[in-house]
């Protein structure tokens, strides 16, 4: 089956689609999205290595091939430059596509998952935007461009025809049309459905939505091929189904929100990293680097073998914790720790850290602190806030050889009860390592909204405050406080007023986003 990458400027619009996408064929495709920047203060753009990684993905997985859909701009280009990237053997499976980004990923998903091979995707989702102008043309007086167009194959045999009144709500709209040319691919005979004088391939989620099929018009399904009497009991066991739609798939659903004001005093404010709020007790975490002293040795090749075994298991750590976090965050957020992999793998630190010991004759962890401090001060030195916070990452990932050097164990963050971390610093590994069940929020004294620990909380859904400076030493473990995700208010000793008042708002916010999941979950309209 072909699979599908949709890249965009904006991360949302990317994943947008793609749920649709999703929700038009049950999760039968292959599909990722690589939308945005991983910058939340800068987030529109698009990342060639985020395209690359996303293609590699669905390709790995989809035996006929990778179709990519693009916005515009530097979507384009960004593929191009994915794709230099790719081996060969990749490179060959993969066509990019100049449809539009909404209607040809939805005709490019629907022809995929009847089997529909590369190049007949690609046409399908090239001629999606002709349902829009068919259905406008009284109004634009516009008419339908010709396109290339892959043609379906007249196969010779028996032919069964029968007539199915559409009581659908809406007609024949994007679920059931989609069902439909699901069902009509299970078979080797051509299927044609007509309404009036027009003629449609059943095969084919552009042509049957041309036909504007409306409630209570009636089709004429015709099979023609050596199974086409069982396409016809397909077709009429989905048209006995509503054509696998229910009435209250498409009820309306509207969802109100109320505005957030935030007021009081004895607040401390940061940057809001992570929407939501949180009232509860106080974990603090106080975490600290192995102490490092500097020791001469004499053997120095056993004890570079023994920071290259460090860095070796520190990777292995890594990798485990990228395949936990897949689970709980998603594939696009563990590729956090495919960067610190990438960290770690990097030649000139290990080289670096080697020379120190040969060079000076000293321990493997006075060498490799001197190393990952050196690069993180760089990093801090940066103008870029994004590539700023990548300092933490260093610390983070530099900070697991240090431990196995050292034989310091991991300081994980472990809840006996629902609480809310408050912290120095967070790095992404304490965040991953989270039990999200029982972190309220999280508050932290440095770091900002870049920084992969607050992007991880974001896709956790755990409001967060970040780098509100020096409010540990105001909190102990135990303290009741109260936190603002929307506005970056943390509230150091609410009055009983303010706790009443955020933890209203709370089960409103975690309300609103049950309902918001359970209206993403619906069928598609």
């Amino acid at each position: 089956m072909v699979g599908l990458v949709i890249v965009s400027h904006s991360q949302t619009l990317a994943q947008g689609v793609l749920e649709l996408a999703e929700q038009m064929t049950r999760g039968s495709v292959v599909m990722e999205a690589a939308g945005g920047i991983d910058d939340p203060d800068n987030p529109i753009g698009t990342d060639p290595m985020k395209v690359m990684m996303a293609i590699e993905s669905v390709a790995a997985q989809s035996e006929d091939g990778v179709l990519v859909i693009m916005d515009l701009g530097s979507a384009l280009m960004s593929a191009e430059t994915a794709l230099d990237f790719l081996p060969d053997e990749v490179k060959e499976k993969v066509l990019l596509c100049s449809a539009p980004v909404v209607e040809g990923t939805m005709a490019a998903a629907v022809q995929a998952s009847v089997g529909a091979s590369l190049k007949e995707v690609s046409a399908e989702a090239g001629a999606a935007l002709n349902v829009k102008i068919e259905q406008l043309a009284p109004i634009t007086g516009e008419s339908v461009q010709p396109v290339s167009v892959v043609e379906e194959e007249v196969l010779e045999g028996e032919e069964v025809t029968v007539d199915l009144l559409v009581i659908n709500k809406l007609g024949l709209h994007a679920r059931p049309a989609a069902n439909l040319v699901a069902e009509a691919g299970k078979f080797q005979s051509t299927i044609q459905i007509c309404k009036g004088g027009s003629t449609a391939s059943g095969k084919s989620i552009n042509q049957v939505a041309l036909l504007a099929v409306k409630n209570g018009e009636t089709i004429t399904v015709t099979a023609t091929g050596p199974d086409a009497e069982q396409a016809i009991e397909g077709m009429k066991a989905l048209h006995a189904d509503n054509f696998g739609e229910r009435d209250e798939d498409v009820a309306e659903v509207v969802m109100e929100t109320e505005p957030c004001n935030v007021a009081g005093e004895g607040f401390v404010s940061g940057a809001p990293a992570s929407t939501g709020y949180a009232v509860g007790p106080v974990y603090a975490h106080l975490a600290t680097l192995p102490e490092v002293e500097r020791t001469e040795i004499s053997d120095t090749a056993a004890e570079t073998v023994r920071l290259d075994q460090a860095i070796s298991i520190a990777l292995a750590d890594i990798q485990a914790l990228q395949c936990e976090t897949e689970k709980t965050a998603g594939k696009a957020n563990a590729a956090i720790f495919e960067v610190h992999g990438l960290i770690l793998g990097d030649k000139d630190m290990r080289d670096k850290a080697a020379s120190i010991i040969a060079d000076e004759k000293v321990n493997a962890e006075f060498a490799w602190f001197q190393v990952m401090d050196k690069m993180a001060v760089d990093y801090r030195k940066l103008d870029d806030a994004y590539m700023q916070a990548r300092a933490a990452d260093v610390m983070d990932c530099g900070g697991r050889v240090l431990r196995v050097l050292t034989g310091e164990g991991e300081q994980a963050i472990k809840l006996e009860r629902e609480s809310i971390i408050v912290a120095h610093d967070l790095t992404p590994s304490d965040v991953a390592g989270m039990d999200p069940e029982k972190v309220l929020g999280i508050v932290t004294e440095i770091g900002g909204a870049t920084s992969h620990a607050a992007i991880l909380s974001r896709s956790m859904g755990i409001p967060a405050v970040i780098g509100t400076g020096e409010c540990f030493n105001q909190t102990s473990d135990g303290q009741i406080i109260a936190l603002d995700g929307f506005e970056g208010t943390v509230w150091i000793a609410p009055d009983q007023a303010k706790l009443d008042e955020i933890s209203a708002k709370r089960d409103q916010w975690l309300a609103e986003r049950e309902e918001a999941k359970a209206k993403g979950a619906a069928p598609a309209k």
